[in-house]
């Protein structure tokens, strides 16, 4: 797949006409006839702007009813339509890379996905040899591989050869790719007045787990407020892998109060960056920390049921970035 035609294709509006069809012909009808009831708590929240939303991500379609709320609640509100990331191995099937492009979505690159697509090209792709190379990458990429783990290897050697200095490689790569993606997200704010929605974990998890420092950062490059939202009750109502759901359900989304990081004393921070290059990652430790922030505030909208537990365990494996 060539990633840069992927985010040149991306042709976003001020009014997504897929999300305007889809809204129209399945989900009214849908959620008419199944009796789902949604609920926005928290509109009095919302400033007169676009802003990041972030939200726990239950299941594979909470953030349809939170769309079509929204724009149930046009008239009330500013800023009613949004653009969500979605990560990029879903555009591997040209039927979904057609319908989030129709959709108004955003393609997201990640280095994760890179590498572990780099890494098919090399070993083929039987997920244990993958996951195993994806570890052993992780570390070197970091630094954290001795000089003797990686001699020893001859097959993970010839793979870096491969590539003639593949952190220099990957670091290139990844920077084009998001410097259109940063483009994108500008353009989304601050010329087709959309909100941008995030999900932080990065995966899907019933309990909230540790954020992503994703959504921080463009927060910070672009100067745009985050908006937390908790999501109560969709995993109920999405029960399976497709658009359908359970009848006389509820959904709660509870919008809390807008973060301005770049108000926040502990968190003021020179905001002429590109999100993930080498000058944003010299503020690694703050985007971790606001990002720990912007967790807790979005846990303090959930359920008891979908606040984080000690108990959780995310496994970090290649699935995720395989369709």
């Amino acid at each position: 797949m060539d990633y840069e035609k992927l985010l040149d294709r991306v042709k976003l509006e001020p009014i997504p006409k897929g999300q305007l069809f889809v809204a129209k012909y399945f989900l009214n009808p849908l959620y008419t006839t199944r009796k789902l009831r949604i609920i926005l708590e928290g509109l009095e929240n919302l400033p007169d702007r676009p802003v990041i939303f972030v939200m726990n991500h239950t299941d594979r379609y909470n953030y349809w009813p939170f769309q079509f709320q929204l724009y149930m609640y046009r008239n009330k509100i500013p800023h009613c339509f949004t653009t969500t990331w979605v990560k990029l191995k879903y555009y591997e099937s040209k039927l979904l890379a057609k319908f989030f492009n129709w959709t108004g979505n955003l393609p997201m690159p990640s280095k994760g996905y890179l590498m572990v697509k780099d890494l098919q090209k090399y070993f083929g792709k039987d997920k244990s040899v993958l996951n195993k190379y994806f570890n052993k990458l992780k570390n070197y990429i970091k630094g954290e591989l001795s000089e003797k783990e990686l001699l020893s290897d001859k097959k993970f050697l010839s793979f870096l050869q491969y590539f003639d200095n593949y952190k220099q490689y990957l670091e290139d790569r990844y920077k084009t790719l998001m410097t259109k993606a940063y483009n994108l997200c500008h353009d989304a704010i601050y010329n087709k007045k959309l909100n941008l929605l995030i999900f932080p974990e990065g995966t899907r998890s019933k309990k909230l787990i540790k954020g992503k420092t994703g959504a921080v950062q463009f927060a910070f490059s672009l100067n745009v407020p985050i908006v937390p939202v908790g999501c109560n009750g969709s995993d109920k109502a999405y029960t399976k892998n497709i658009p359908w759901i359970e009848k006389n359900k509820t959904i709660i989304y509870r919008i809390g109060k807008p973060i301005y990081f770049n108000n926040i004393d502990q968190f003021k921070l020179d905001t002429d960056f590109i999100p993930f290059t080498e000058k944003a990652e010299k503020n690694k430790i703050l985007f971790e920390e606001a990002t720990e922030y912007m967790m807790k505030k979005i846990a303090e909208l959930l359920d008891d049921e979908y606040k984080p537990s000690s108990e959780t365990e995310y496994k970090h494996d290649i699935n995720k970035f395989i369709l």
